[in-house]
């Protein structure tokens, strides 16, 4: 039995699939919330020791209910202990930290990716330019310096990649979403009244001419980052902290985990959408988080509002 445990946006849940498919391995449905709600243990008549299998997506097999963690909790039991056969269980850092406090582990072998630090991003960055068929060469919006030199690397370019991953805490999914989301066809314009002719220059016509040919894509400045919105905070936090450990939930779920109304929940997603703007999103009528929200979520501020027994992801 192995888990794999992935820093959340990091698309664990297709990779274990394909991982499934390419091995012909039994690919394991979630329970429904009515199957988790109601103990449903059928849901496990599924399983074949003799077959390996594969569980994609370990953080949507439970609600935090009263009655939404018995399924969980007997899935672990009897993976750990090698009754339903040989298996990878994949699953989101923010559910893994919570399952730490719900149940009593043995000890297991988890897997995960290592974070990438600002040598491996630019390399992995590079990588991407150079086999794309474009021949695509990045410049920094403000100064016009190219970035990702193959002979030698800018200071400035060190410290866009140092700034990225401290930025995205070392999370791949993260960091290739942050850049995509800045990079421009035109560069900025300066705002610097002082050599103006200079900095127009510099901005505007790349340092290496002999390596400008191709596509050329200019750096941005950061996003500026949503703020949250105003009111209480315990509550946004609750609505913010189900979605990450169930990684996302319809409107009904989210009812069923947290002490308000179903009017209330949509009242504090309203609010949420509007103040984050692209934080959170819909899909297949769930909610979930955008992955540009999770680096935004300062939750210093009101962890002396919380009580002991509310888990933060460590990842």
């Amino acid at each position: 039995m192995k888990f794999l445990i992935s820093q959340p946006f990091s698309g664990h849940a297709n990779i274990v699939r394909i991982l499934g498919q390419r091995h012909n391995a039994l690919i394991i449905a979630p329970p429904t919330p009515e199957q988790i709600l109601n103990q449903d243990l059928s849901w496990f008549d599924q399983f074949t020791p003799n077959q390996f299998w594969v569980l994609p997506e370990l953080e949507h097999c439970f609600l935090r209910h009263a009655n939404g963690l018995k399924l969980l909790r007997s899935l672990l039991t009897l993976a750990t202990q090698g009754q339903l056969g040989r298996g990878v269980i994949a699953c989101d850092s923010w559910a893994w930290a919570f399952f730490q406090r719900i149940h009593a582990w043995p000890t297991i072998q988890a897997l995960t990716l290592q974070a990438f630090d600002s040598q491996r991003l630019a390399k992995m960055i590079t990588t991407f330019a150079k086999h794309s068929k474009m021949h695509i060469h990045f410049y920094n919006a403000k100064n016009g310096h190219e970035m990702l030199l193959e002979d030698k690397g800018s200071a400035s370019s060190e410290t866009e990649f140092n700034e990225l991953a401290a930025y995205c805490r070392g999370n791949l999914a993260l960091a290739l979403h942050y850049w995509q989301e800045r990079l421009c066809n035109e560069p900025e314009e300066t705002q610097s009244q002082n050599g103006a002719a200079e900095n127009t220059q510099s901005t505007t016509e790349p340092k290496s001419t002999e390596q400008s040919t191709g596509k050329n894509l200019w750096l941005a400045k950061m996003p500026a980052e949503p703020s949250m919105p105003t009111g209480n905070p315990e509550a946004f936090f609750l609505v913010l902290h189900v979605l990450l450990i169930h990684n996302g939930l319809d409107e009904i779920g989210l009812e069923n985990v947290l002490p308000y109304s179903q009017t209330r929940c949509q009242g504090l997603l309203a609010q949420l959408e509007q103040a984050l703007t692209f934080t959170l999103m819909t899909r297949l009528r769930s909610w979930y988080l955008k992955n540009l929200g999770v680096p935004i979520i300062d939750l210093k501020p009101i962890r002396s509002t919380l009580p002991n027994n509310f888990v933060l992801s460590p990842i």
